[in-house]
């Protein structure tokens, strides 16, 4: 039986007044009313029902508080009262429901150790889809926040095939043999999440997501039709880092800087790309989509490029 809901603690309230005050320094759309909503209507309902199960929710409160203020610097979050709840087409829907509605009902309902990655999967997912994708984004958190029930089994999985019915993320499979062309897609800075994060190493994982290693641990990114959105980062090492990669319909290769397919019985290798926009292409991955993730030993960044006919 949930015991009673726990006030956030003096030093609770302290950091995040704190975190507030930098916000406000740092950018003219965090405003008191504004973050005062939040608060009241998205931080304090998730502080109490953590609080409630006998659990010390102060930590995660205090990172949720400060994508929650990110998302108003960025001015995706706007709002002060309750009016666009009665809107469909609020301009910026997904993040009020996902700090309101969804965050507050799903988290509870999650292992500990997922939530905060849940949360900035989420958040990175929102700042993603802005201009022409940002209606089908409002879209994709109203069917979360319907359901928030989804996500505590297994989140990313929820996540994905929300992304799939909403059309941010196509799971067709173009047939290896048939590659001719690779085109950049995206780049992936984990310098701006994650500065000690320096890629080494990546493989392709379950779905559409890619595992890439480093020193600092494990990285899960998902390759959506917008880019390459982070789902987390975790301890441990993916395996080591491969230049050659076979394939059921052939053998991917980096030489150099050129990106090379043999399909089956081919003679000779075909070449996707004479020039791959890195510095010092060191590993990739890839899967049966197409999908093909390269990392870069002389920065931060990884790039998904995608193959086709």
């Amino acid at each position: 039986m949930a015991g009673p809901a726990l006030a956030p603690s003096p030093a609770l309230l302290a950091a995040l007044h704190e975190t507030l005050l930098s916000g406000e320094r740092q950018s003219s759309a965090v405003r008191p009313e504004i973050a005062g909503y939040l608060l009241d209507h998205g931080l304090a309902p998730l502080h109490a029902s953590l609080s409630a199960d006998g659990e010390s929710p102060d930590a995660l409160c205090a990172e949720v508080w400060r994508l929650m203020l990110a998302s108003v610097s960025a001015r995706r979050f706007g709002v002060s009262t309750d009016a666009w709840r009665e809107n469909d087409d609020y301009p910026d829907r997904y993040f009020p429901l996902l700090w309101l509605v969804l965050v507050p009902a799903a988290l509870p309902a999650m292992p500990a150790v997922e939530r905060l990655p849940c949360v900035a999967a989420l958040f990175n997912l929102g700042e993603q889809l802005s201009g022409p994708l940002r209606a089908t984004g409002n879209r994709l958190m109203a069917g979360l926040a319907g359901a928030p029930g989804a996500l505590a089994p297994a989140w990313r999985a929820a996540l994905e095939r929300a992304m799939v019915q909403a059309g941010l993320l196509a799971l067709s499979v173009t047939p290896p043999a048939a590659w001719r062309t690779y085109t950049p897609v995206a780049r992936f800075d984990f310098a701006a999440v994650e500065p000690a994060f320096l890629p080494d190493t990546a493989v392709a994982a379950e779905a559409r997501a890619f595992r890439v290693g480093s020193t600092a641990g494990v990285g899960v990114l998902l390759a959506d039709s917008g880019g390459l959105t982070l789902l987390g980062v975790s301890p441990g090492a993916p395996a080591e880092a491969t230049t050659t990669l076979d394939l059921a319909g052939g053998r991917l290769s980096l030489d150099g800087r050129r990106l090379m397919w043999r399909p089956p019985g081919a003679a000779q290798a075909l070449c996707l790309a004479e020039s791959l926009p890195l510095v010092a292409p060191a590993a990739l991955a890839a899967n049966e989509a197409g999908d093909v993730l390269l990392v870069d030993a002389a920065s931060a960044q990884v790039t998904l490029g995608r193959c086709g006919a």
